[in-house]
């Protein structure tokens, strides 16, 4: 739904989103606001003109589809009549108002919103689009696949290439802020590295067995055997999840790397990556920001045992596609507080049989 074209012509979704919150934070749509101090005869000194001239040629920094007026009336208009994406995106294009966030600004006053599965079933991203469920009926059409797309959607997987590439830009972090941050902070990025060597163990086949003759290996096991196993079990995941929310690391460490690219790179220890849906070119990977599905995958290990499994793929002498992932197996705990939040829940759907099987997960 972006209709701004220098964010548009980014190739990633995630450099999309990024470039989006970025043009946010930045001021835009007016020109330098200072007064310039006068002499005596009433004129501004030289210095200061030549200040003006220069902040006079500039653009807005900020997105100019990002206005609080355009946004609101385009809230007003998007609540006249019912309209599909492609709709509002035109009258986002005539009103210079960026469709997204101007029917984010709609919800509060609009009586049906019709969501795509993945916002509704995923509660960080209910909460971050603004869709409050307390007091509302919900409707879930095509309600056979309810099951499988809530496993879906909370199922996460972590590539070695993923771990080694947050490990070194995070390593990288460290070294240059590590006399600015607070010593807690500083506590809970060690804890992060030490996550991640961990996980880069656990994927690497054993010396004696990294053979020519050896094979791929996968392991399915209980979410304690792997955090055992990867010498995990000792660390807070709890603490250390509302430190990543709080402080905001993975958002930062985007950032980081962006401004500074020349001097992030891979550690020799991945050298060896090159996977097929992450190249690592020696800089960066095309991923830009790993650390968030890992911050993902930390929040799946608070899950219980047995609503949950762990599988282990340990690629023979290609570190980068080796695999970790985490296979939700009760829906339920994921689709509770949408029942118990909503005033009713109403499911439809042709081929949901048996029945009993929804009736557990509302239960």
């Amino acid at each position: 739904m972006c209709i701004n074209e220098e964010v548009r012509k980014l190739k990633s979704m995630q450099l999309i989103n990024d470039r989006c919150l970025e043009l946010q934070k930045k001021k835009g749509g007016k020109e330098s606001s200072k007064v310039a101090i006068k002499d005596t005869n009433g004129s501004a000194p030289p210095q200061a003109k030549r200040r003006r001239r220069k902040t006079n040629g500039q653009k807005s920094s900020g997105c100019r589809f990002y206005k609080s007026t355009a946004l609101g009336n385009f809230s007003d208009l998007a609540l006249d009549e019912v309209r599909d994406i492609e709709q509002l995106v035109s009258m986002g294009r005539e009103l210079e108002a960026c469709p997204y966030y101007g029917a984010r600004y709609s919800l509060p006053s609009a009586q049906l919103v019709v969501l795509p599965y993945q916002v509704l079933l995923h509660a960080a991203t209910r909460q971050a689009v603004g869709i409050n469920l307390r007091g509302n009926i919900v409707v879930i059409d095509e309600a056979h696949n309810l099951l499988d797309t809530i496993s879906n959607i909370h199922s996460v997987c972590i590539t070695g290439a993923q771990v080694q590439t947050a490990h070194s830009q995070l390593t990288k972090y460290l070294d240059k802020y590590k006399m600015r941050l607070k010593a807690k902070n500083v506590m809970y990025t060690k804890q992060l590295l030490f996550i991640l060597t961990c996980f880069v163990k656990c994927m690497t086949i054993e010396q004696r067995t990294s053979s020519d003759n050896a094979e791929d290996v996968t392991k399915l096991m209980k979410l304690n055997d792997f955090l055992f196993e990867s010498r995990t079990d000792n660390v807070n995941f709890f603490k250390l999840l509302q430190y990543c929310q709080r402080s905001e690391i993975s958002r930062k460490l985007n950032g980081f790397v962006d401004r500074y690219q020349s001097e992030v790179s891979v550690s020799h220890a991945s050298s060896d990556i090159t996977s097929g849906h992450q190249m690592l070119d020696g800089s960066h990977a095309i991923t830009s920001c790993p650390l968030m599905m890992i911050e993902s995958f930390l929040a799946a290990l608070t899950n219980a045992d047995q609503d949950g499994r762990i599988v282990v793929t340990k690629k023979k002498s290609q570190l980068g596609r080796s695999f970790i992932k985490y296979l939700l197996l009760n829906p339920g705990i994921q689709f509770a507080d949408i029942v118990h939040e909503s005033r009713a829940v109403v499911m439809v759907g042709g081929t949901m049989q048996p029945v009993s099987r929804y009736l557990y997960v509302c239960a």
